[in-house]
């Protein structure tokens, strides 16, 4: 009786570890996540100040850059989609067809989305 006293104690402390362990990569990666996307942002900044390129181009040079796989999709389908809507609409499109996939939460996901808004109006 004992034996299988510490056998399910064991298997719950295990089960812990494991499920700890991938709850903290979902944070680690959206960690990731956001600095890749400052990157982007200071990237994308800089490119719309100095080279007057169109969104689409700039988008798409940003992607061959990043190292995140998940951004780089997300950075594609908007030029993609570039090539129907305008910016704004492309932007959400995007990024509500990659929230599942990015392992960023409803907040970071609404910051972001105003990056179309505000990219609309200047």
């Amino acid at each position: 009786m004992l034996f299988f006293k510490y056998l399910f104690l064991t298997g719950i402390f295990i089960s812990a570890v494991i499920i700890g362990r991938l709850l903290s990569r979902k944070y680690k990666n959206r960690a990731k996540e956001l600095k890749e996307f400052k990157e982007v942002l200071n990237v994308l900044e800089t490119k719309i100040k100095f080279t007057y390129e169109p969104l689409g181009e700039i988008l798409s040079d940003i992607s061959k850059m990043i190292k995140n796989k998940n951004i780089c999709e997300l950075l594609d389908e908007t030029t993609n989609n570039l090539r129907q809507n305008n910016f704004t609409i492309a932007w959400n499109n995007s990024i509500n067809s990659m929230s599942s996939t990015l392992s960023l939460n409803e907040e970071d996901l609404s910051i972001i989305r105003s990056l179309g808004n505000m990219l609309r109006k200047n």
